[in-house]
Formats: structure tokens, C-alpha cells, sequence
């Protein structure tokens, strides 16, 4: 590896107790960090997980439904969605994504496809579902939002592979971004990234 991405790259891997910081975290270095995430993907706050985008996932999935509940997962979704649910108790309704016959390959979620099955299903506590999918498809997030919130529910986006959007305007739109923006937010983005040279 070293050979193949040179030494610099290994250099640049440093633990907060390794300099970054002290034990008692005394230069807030991770604290920051927090902020400088939150700020660049337009969140309310931010925290890091040691066990990946699955451990937020369950977090999420807990904090919105309890053993006994429904909740809709995209057909899309990892299978830890899957047995989180099964593990829990959770009633796991799958949405049906858009399968691309030519490619053999899974893409988004049609709004109107979730709509069908809330309507089915309204007593619902949240849909969950990738975007980008492991294809890098990305549903219309802000159209699924719509719906999620009209039925009263929350919309959680399991975008793991779309860290990057937030950084390249040639990139998707940032699921963040979408169903809860304001025009004054928008419009201090878009300075932000010409202001930076993005």
C-alpha cells in the first residue's frame, strides 16, 4: 500500500490522542471536526460513528419506531436495515425500486411507488432509502420528502456513498439539501462554494 499511495498518505492518518489531541480532549479538536462536518453537509450537527453508516442507521431506525411498528425500507437498502428490523420486533415493508432490464441494475425509488405502499400501510413510522444506490443512482429525494411529510413521517436517507455531493456542484445534490431548505441557506451555499473555489 505504501509503494502504491505513497508514505504521506499513512502520515496524514492520525488518531486524536496520537498529537491531535490530549486524553481529556482538552484542544477540542474532535469537537471541531463535528462542526467543520456539520457545516459542510449542511446539518444541524454532526457526530462520527466507530461503526459506519450501519450503527447510524440502527440509531435512526430506534430513535423513530419500537418493536410492533412498520417501516418502510427501499428494496435498495443494505440488508442491515433488514435485520435490524427482523431483530427488533420492526414490521419491515419493502418499497419497490426501479429495475433497469438492460443494465440488470437497481435504481431509485419512485415517489408514486411510496405513496402506494403508505397507502397501504399508513400507520408507517419512517421510509428508509439509499441514495446513491451502490450504482450510484440517486432517487429525487426532495419529492420522497414531500411525501414522507405529508403523511407526518421522517424521510431517512442512507446516502454512505454520496459523501462527496456536498463538495462538487457537478455532483447530485446533497441529500440534506433537499425538503428542508431555506432560500437564505441557499443562497449562503452557493457563495460558500464560489468563495472557496469549488
Amino acid at each position: 500500500m505504501k509503494a502504491l499511495l505513497g508514505k504521506r498518505v499513512f502520515e496524514a492518518d492520525v488518531l486524536t490522542p496520537k498529537g491531535l489531541d490530549d486524553r481529556t480532549e482538552g484542544k477540542l479538536a474532535l469537537q471541531r471536526a463535528h462542526e467543520i462536518a456539520a457545516e459542510a453537509w449542511n446539518a444541524d450537527f454532526c457526530r462520527f460513528v466507530t461503526g459506519g453508516s450501519t450503527q447510524s442507521l440502527h440509531t435512526a431506525m430506534a430513535a423513530v419506531a419500537r418493536p410492533g411498528d412498520t417501516i418502510l425500507i427501499a428494496a435498495s437498502a443494505h440488508k442491515a436495515e433488514r435485520t435490524y428490523a427482523l431483530a427488533t420486533g420492526l414490521d419491515a415493508v419493502i418499497v419497490p425500486v426501479q429495475i433497469d432490464e438492460g443494465w440488470d441494475i437497481e435504481h431509485g425509488v419512485e415517489p408514486r411507488a411510496l405513496s402506494a405502499v403508505l397507502a397501504a400501510h399508513p400507520t408507517a413510522k419512517a421510509f428508509i432509502v439509499v441514495s446513491p444506490t451502490y450504482y450510484g443512482v440517486t432517487s429525487d429525494i426532495a419529492a420522497l420528502a414531500t411525501v414522507c411529510h405529508d403523511h407526518g413521517i421522517p424521510l431517512i436517507v442512507d446516502a454512505a456513498w454520496g459523501g462527496a455531493f456536498a463538495f462538487c456542484e457537478g455532483l447530485p445534490d446533497d441529500p440534506l439539501t433537499k425538503g428542508r431548505i431555506s432560500p437564505s441557506t441557499a443562497r449562503t451555499r452557493r457563495w460558500g462554494r464560489s468563495h472557496r473555489g469549488r
